[in-house]
């Protein structure tokens, strides 16, 4: 089969290679042969990971692996408690990262549910329903309006047949189709003679011959391109495996420095090696891949709330570094409903408001014409489509878009169709590129294309209802400027006076009196265009990658300012075959400058996104469309539409929107990057902890002293802190001014340096206030187990003291205030009633040695989170003064 193109074939000799008939289909005998040799007529599903296998790689990350060895060589030196506590701490951050995916990957599974495709087919030369997996080469199918077309078949017969073809090709007007061979090299946009699985039928009905199923589709092919797309990494996981390396060797190399002076000072080995390993663990932010899960996952969440399924965790930060957002056009950027913008008839230009296929709106000026009237009466008769009631459309969108019109100068086309009574009509071919009716009123209505329908008038109606001298080319400049701004124009024109009951084509072809022009689009979502302006703000650009015309590209791009925010400025625009031409080197300097990308194909789209990739931005790509699937696979950032995208558009997207709106992406963008600020705040807060813990236990060993905390307590804070007052910045509400900053580039550091500087500076803070309260209160005469109970509270409240001031990167806890985020408020109550049950309740006190505090030990407590907070508002203030001097 595949030595064949089939569109290049006449119908018989398609019959003939495929042992198939025209008329009858396939013969019951060959079926059983043909679904052995071709299988079931559906795309080869991928192997997903399984659960065990999603588990494992929760712990697949370096600062875990340390946390694992640090617990087995605990265990083979005896020290269960220690042991078990760490192991405990993994297993509890894989349980918790396993269940954020699956829930995730359970929302989409849920939402990409969709019915079995059915088809009727004639085998034997009865007609069955079947379903459309059980359709083989040769099977005999027929198509008529609203069914879904099941595989990509070569018609044998058309009648009125029209086909949406926006979710293969990009074209957003259905394609006319007419079963004569086509020359060898047509591209696959212009194959009137073929059917393709997943496209539409909007209107006619036509019978084919089936070619081709499964992966051999056209379809199967876009698969596999998806499935040769590289899956890239997301900027935070990139930036986490880089940190997580660094923190690897300096725990491991601060480890080791450790052991060597504790055992140079003559410490015994086991407890020299158990201090080390107490100081790897206090170093490790145990809590860091559980507070990213959970962060993560609780923008997942506000996602779904603002209609976006995110199928994997990462997918909300990496959609808030997004540089460039490429974005199909159909549907996506635009209604993907044809609308009539411009009027033109006896010689004036109206202009008709209203968006899509309510008939709210009119037309401007409001003058009385009598061409305007017969140009919509033309439009609204010479129609095979209808406008219910309750606003249901059926039809081509081209003719509701006609329909809608005429409502809108208040013309009842139904009323109007029932009192004339339709007497014949010439349906609209390809060939010849008009339609005509004849109706009992004896006048013929005409519609078709205008360079067409001119040569057969003679003569125009004036705005008073005159036949006057036609002007064609006065006409003809009138369409072209009207198709440079993007629109589809159709000349409308009359036949009065006719005394037959039949037309010919004859009859059309002289005689005709021009009554005006009707020039339409496919208009773009006045949300989209906000989102769009958001997003050059955000400092992003936002690309049109469509396959329909350039000048249709070009004149929704202008609508929509895609080229930025001066108004002034033309988009710029590159064709599809300017696209293949063009080498990759030549396009990695030519696409970022380019607003509009038209008549590309999927190919186009995978070296357009790997073009922008190479400068190193991050892309995200949009779309609903099989055509959309490799680009979404490969940028770094994929988004379908839930509502009208394919199922491959979906399996290769990180990011369904629910309402296949644009304007969601850019509440995307803001969650996105609001979810990074929380988690740079959360690492703000976590290393100081951490590190002031592995600097009190490394100056312990140095000092030769004992260590004012054990390891179980260590942990015990890293845990606890990070449940209770670290994940509470999950819930941090999104700054305003987000949105009027530039992406981050993809090569900025997690830690810039004026956050390392902060964290330097609370570090040294929580340390020398650590060692104060412990040798105090042992010169006093305190025990070790009283000493580091103090110390373990101390390092507490100096984290809730710190989670406070972290809100705010710049603005004093004073201004940020304790109310806009009521959950540190409850974990901060919570973390200070569990630390009295640590401090005061017997099993805690067995399990981590603790024992009760005295009142003035309390306030030495309190003190210590005061002075961190007093040291982080003083570093703060200095900032804001450097700033503004």
């Amino acid at each position: 089969m595949s030595t064949h193109l089939w569109y290049d074939l006449p119908a018989e000799k398609t019959a003939k290679l495929l042992k198939t008939s025209i008329d009858a289909g396939l013969a019951a005998e060959h079926l059983p042969a043909l679904r052995e040799r071709f299988g079931r007529n559906a795309l080869t599903i991928k192997e997903t990971k399984s659960a065990f296998l999603r588990f494992l790689a929760q712990i697949h990350q370096p600062l875990v692996y340390v946390l694992i060895v640090s617990a087995t060589l605990a265990l083979f030196f005896g020290e269960f408690i220690d042991a078990g506590v760490i192991y405990g701490v993994v297993l509890v951050n894989a349980v918790m990262g396993f269940i954020q995916e699956d829930k995730a990957l359970k929302d989409l599974s849920k939402l990409a549910k969709a019915l079995e495709v059915r088809a009727h087919v004639i085998r034997d030369g009865a007609v069955l329903e079947i379903g459309a997996a059980e359709i083989v080469p040769g099977d005999l199918v027929l198509l008529r309006s609203g069914d879904k077309v099941p595989a990509d078949i070569r018609l044998v017969q058309a009648s009125n047949l029209k086909i949406d073809e926006s979710a293969l090709t990009g074209e957003s007007v259905p394609v006319q189709k007419n079963p004569d061979p086509l020359p060898e090299g047509t591209q696959l946009a212009d194959r009137i003679g073929m059917a393709y699985s997943s496209t539409l039928v909007t209107f006619g009905v036509g019978k084919g011959i089936t070619v081709a199923t499964g992966d051999a589709t056209e379809i199967g092919k876009v698969s596999r391109l998806i499935g040769n797309a590289v899956d890239l990494k997301t900027p935070l996981t990139e930036k986490i495996e880089k940190f997580s390396a660094r923190l690897l060797w300096l725990i491991v190399a601060l480890s080791a420095v450790s052991f060597a002076v504790g055992m140079y000072q003559g410490m015994p080995f086991i407890d020299t090696f158990m201090s080390a390993i107490a100081m790897a663990v206090a170093a490790i932010p145990e809590g860091l891949p559980a507070a990213m899960t959970i962060i993560l996952s609780i923008g997942v969440n506000r996602m779904l709330k603002r209609k976006a399924v995110v199928r994997k965790l990462p997918a909300v930060e990496t959609l808030g570094s997004t540089s460039i957002i490429c974005s199909d056009k159909t549907g996506t950027l635009t209604e993907n409903k044809m609308t009539v913008q411009k009027i033109v008839a006896g010689g004036t230009t109206f202009a008709v408001s209203g968006v899509g296929y309510a008939p709210a709106g009119d037309i401007a000026p409001a003058e009385k014409n009598a061409a305007l009237d017969a140009c919509l009466t033309a439009g609204a008769l010479c129609n095979t489509a209808s406008v219910s009631d309750n606003g249901q459309v059926q039809g081509d969108p081209t003719e509701v878009a006609l329909l809608v019109s005429a409502a809108k100068r208040g013309i009842d086309s139904n009323g109007l169709r029932a009192a004339k009574k339709l007497v014949y009509e010439i349906p609209f071919e390809s060939a010849y590129q008009y339609m005509a009716c004849l109706y009992r009123d004896k006048t013929i209505y005409v519609k078709g294309a205008t360079e067409v329908l001119l040569p057969f008038c003679r003569h125009a109606m004036d705005k008073d209802g005159r036949v006057v001298p036609i002007d064609r080319k006065a006409v003809l400049k009138t369409m072209e400027e009207l198709a440079f701004e993007g629109l589809r124009v159709l000349a409308m024109a009359v036949k009065p006076d006719f005394s037959g009951t039949e037309i010919a084509h004859a009859d059309v072809h002289s005689g005709l009196i021009f009554v005006g022009l009707q020039a339409m689009i496919d208009p773009p979502r006045q949300e989209a265009i906000k989102a769009i302006e958001a997003c050059h703000h955000a400092g992003i650009q936002v690309k049109m990658i469509t396959g329909d015309h350039l000048a249709t590209a070009r004149a929704i791009a202008a609508q929509m300012s895609l080229h930025g925010l001066s108004p002034s400025t033309p988009p710029a625009v590159m064709n599809g075959d300017d696209i293949a031409r063009a080498t990759a080197a030549e396009l990695k300097k030519i696409a970022p400058v380019i607003d509009v990308f038209a008549r590309v194909t999927p190919e186009d789209k995978l070296r357009l996104v790997k073009a922008l990739q190479s400068n190193g931005n991050i892309v995200a790509m949009t779309g609903d469309g099989v055509n959309d699937a490799p680009a979404l696979k490969q940028a770094n950032i994929g988004i379908a539409m839930g509502l009208n995208g394919t199922d491959v558009a979906k399996d290769a997207a990180d990011i369904v929107l629910v309402d296949d709106n644009f304007a969601t992406i850019e509440a995307a963008v803001e969650e996105g990057r609001g979810v990074f600020n929380n988690l740079v705040k959360f690492i703000l807060w976590t290393l100081p902890i951490s590190f002031a813990e592995a600097l009190i236990v490394m100056a312990a060993i140095f000092l030769n002293i004992t260590a004012p905390m054990s390891s179980v307590q260590i942990l015990w804070i890293n845990m606890v802190t990070t449940i209770l007052l670290g994940a509470t910045f999950a819930f941090e509400p999104i700054e305003k001014s987000i949105m009027w900053h530039p992406p981050r580039k993809a090569d900025a550091p997690i830690i810039t340096p004026a956050v390392g500087y902060r964290i330097l500076t609370t570090i040294l803070a929580m340390t020398l206030l650590s060692f104060l309260v412990f040798l105090t209160a042992t010169a006093g005469g305190a025990n070790v187990p009283h000493g580091r109970t103090l110390v373990v509270n101390a390092i507490v409240m100096m984290g809730i003291a710190f989670m406070f001031a972290c809100r705010s990167f710049d603005k004093s806890v004073f201004r940020t205030g304790f109310k806009g985020n009521k959950y540190m408020v409850w974990g901060a109550a919570a973390m200070i009633l569990l630390q009295l049950a640590f401090t005061y309740a017997p099993p805690f006190q067995i399990a981590f040695g603790t024992t009760g505090l005295r009142w003035a030990d309390w306030l030495a407590v309190a003190a210590c989170g005061g002075a961190v907070g007093l040291v982080v508002e003083l570093e703060k203030s200095i900032r804001r003064r450097r700033k503004a001097g």
